[in-house]
């Protein structure tokens, strides 16, 4: 896109964003500069650049439940006025970055924006969680994980993210089913066969651990953001929505809840297959996230995809972690041929030394256990998937070199 014409786009926004502080925000102008924004968004900087996140990250209701009126308007206006100031920052972004056609894809990313860009607030830490002086750090327990989880929920359902999964309740036509099923809570029971966990809003402080994960994962599974519909005025019945779009509610859910799971209990995350794993501890989050790298399918990466994932997995034990490592020192295992040709030989007893003392890959009584596994394991997981990655690479660069 031309970078005049983005400009113009972005400025159009702003200018709409200030007039919509004078309309009521049920108003069905709001409802098609959200959906202009995205659009906007979307097409001018690509879906998975940030600057998409930054403006679903943006509230125009209240996170409490039950609020009154007044607030959702205050939150409202609150959030027209960061959208304006957020668009405004990424005209400046634009000016600042673009060359005079089109934007340079490689080097202009959501890091390098404008200094004068807002703060990420998803990801911004408080006074006393960031000095250490709070009690439980940044540490959810799981009763505050499951209010912040119900206020979360609301605030989609008000909203009309589940409409089109749930249906909604209408003052003249009475309960009008979504997809799932004309009964939700039968569909809950056959899908998760658990009971009492629908309705959500009168279940959730009954919920396990095990409960909220299940939910989750499926609310994401039949999350849809609403595009358009009719809003019944009579008695304030609200929006009626019949247009969704999947992949942008699947988006702003996995943004929302993420910002809960990575501060509950030892950090979790959502991913885009919709599993709560285990989150990376930081500074490794690449060793999971980058790409892997293809050397053979059958005895290398199926087998360093399944530790990945049986590590990764919420519910992953001790003996799942333990199963992940012997996974991938069963990997080295098979590329031993080849690594004595990268490595010198104490360097290649070294890194099967591990493995074979310390009760990993062998059960005897000359194995060494009492040290710390959730620890030590963790240190494993991650120090034998960065020796595969490095040894393939050194393996290929010798290959394509002979």
């Amino acid at each position: 896109m031309e970078k005049e014409q983005a400009k113009k786009i972005l400025n159009d926004l702003v200018e709409r964003s200030v007039k919509l502080q004078r309309i009521d925000r049920n108003s069905t102008e709001f409802v098609k500069w959200e959906r202009d924004t995205e659009t906007a968004l979307t097409n001018i900087f690509g879906r998975n650049t940030g600057h998409l996140q930054d403006f679903y990250g943006i509230h125009f209701s209240s996170d409490i439940m039950f609020a009154p009126g007044s607030e959702h308007q205050r939150v409202y206006l609150r959030g027209l006025e960061e959208s304006a100031a957020i668009l405004q920052s990424m005209i400046d972004e634009i000016d600042q970055y673009w060359s005079s056609s089109t934007p340079n894809t490689e080097k202009t990313t959501h890091a390098q924006s404008s200094p004068t860009a807002p703060t990420n607030l998803e990801d911004r830490r408080y006074y006393s969680i960031r000095t250490g002086k709070h009690p439980l750090g940044s540490q959810l327990d799981i009763n505050l994980m499951l209010r912040l989880f119900a206020n979360l929920y609301n605030e989609l359902t008000e909203k009309g993210y589940f409409q089109e999964a749930f249906g909604y309740e209408c003052i003249d036509l009475g309960d009008v089913p979504g997809e799932v099923s004309p009964d939700v809570n039968a569909y809950f029971i056959l899908k998760l066969r658990k009971d009492k966990l629908w309705p959500i809003s009168e279940n959730y402080t009954n919920y396990d651990e095990s409960d909220l994960f299940d939910v989750i994962e499926l609310l994401y599974d039949h999350i849809s953001k609403p595009l358009s519909g009719m809003y019944h005025e009579y008695a304030d019945c609200g929006w009626h929505y019949n247009t969704f779009d999947k992949e942008a509610g699947r988006i702003r859910y996995r943004s929302r809840i993420n910002e809960l799971l990575r501060d509950y209990h030892v950090g979790y995350e959502l991913s885009l297959d919709g599993e709560i794993l285990h989150k990376a501890i930081p500074g490794t989050e690449t060793l999971l996230t980058s790409k892997p790298l293809k050397y053979d399918t059958q005895n290398v990466d199926s087998f360093v995809e399944e530790a990945v994932n049986s590590y990764q997995r919420s519910r992953s034990s001790l003996t799942d972690k333990r199963h992940a490592v012997k996974t991938l020192a069963d990997v080295l295992e098979f590329l031993r041929p080849k690594i004595r040709a990268v490595l010198t030989t104490a360097d290649e007893n070294d890194l099967f030394n591990i493995a074979n003392n310390f009760g990993i890959r062998h059960h005897n009584k000359q194995q060494k256990t009492d040290y710390d596994q959730e620890v030590w394991l963790n240190w494993m997981f991650y120090y034998y998937l960065a020796t595969i990655k490095a040894i393939i690479r050194l393996i290929k660069k010798r290959e394509s070199s002979t």
